[in-house]
């Protein structure tokens, strides 16, 4: 329901609703399919009984090697420096290339799920 959901379509729950700043959740992922060379980060806050939340932002992590579905790693990282501020960073572990996004708001994240796809 994401106007810019990859494939694979599945969300991870990376900060629960509630948490208190400063706080950081970290997940490796990998591909969904042979020779992908692109990881897709989107990230979502929904209300805690939501199924459907809103999308915050999103951004491409490229130059992946093409190889087996599994075999490329990409570290994502959320770090919530304050209730409106939050830091997203995915990591190519193999290839050693980060990309980041910072989302600053005047509303508070702390009430929200917070989801990476």
């Amino acid at each position: 329901p994401y106007k810019h959901g990859g494939t694979g379509g599945r969300f991870q729950l990376m900060i629960p609703a509630g948490s208190a700043a400063p706080t950081t959740c970290e997940m490796s992922f990998t591909t969904v399919v042979d020779a992908q060379q692109v990881a897709k980060i989107v990230v979502v806050a929904r209300p805690q009984d939501e199924e459907v939340g809103a999308e915050l932002g999103h951004f491409e992590l490229s130059q992946i090697k093409a190889a087996d579905v599994g075999v490329p790693r990409v570290k994502v990282t959320f770090t919530l420096h304050k209730e409106n501020l939050l830091k997203v960073s995915a990591t190519y572990e193999q290839g050693h290339r980060t990309r980041n996004l910072i989302l600053k708001d005047r509303t508070s994240v702390r009430g929200l799920h917070v989801n990476a796809g």
